[in-house]
């Protein structure tokens, strides 16, 4: 779920939060107490992209792109008709902000 950095706020536990980079540029922030994976801000600084699995509430919104199709399961093809833009890897932000305007 990708959220404008905008309408981003931490309610809690910011102090708890890691990091975790490798050399390639890859950056992963998790909570030191338990190891999930929290919240990352953007390498441009403005977006969140937030776990899913964190949200303990539905949450009112729409799927706006299948990412990484080209490594879905071979059984997994209840999305291939559905219109969403499907991209094999990662979108670059241009894709991204074309998608999610």
């Amino acid at each position: 779920m990708i959220v404008k950095a905008s309408s981003f706020k931490w309610r809690s536990g910011e102090h708890q939060i890691r990091s975790f980079s490798t050399s390639s540029g890859f950056k992963s922030e998790f909570c030191c107490q338990c190891g999930c994976p929290v919240p990352n801000i953007s390498s441009s600084g403005d977006s969140y992209w937030v776990p899913a699995g964190l949200l303990s509430e539905p949450v009112e919104t729409e799927v706006s792109a299948h990412v990484y199709v080209g490594s879905r399961a071979s059984w997994d093809v209840g999305f291939i008709n559905d219109g969403i833009p499907q991209f094999d890897t990662m979108p670059t932000k241009k894709d991204w902000l074309k998608i999610c305007g």
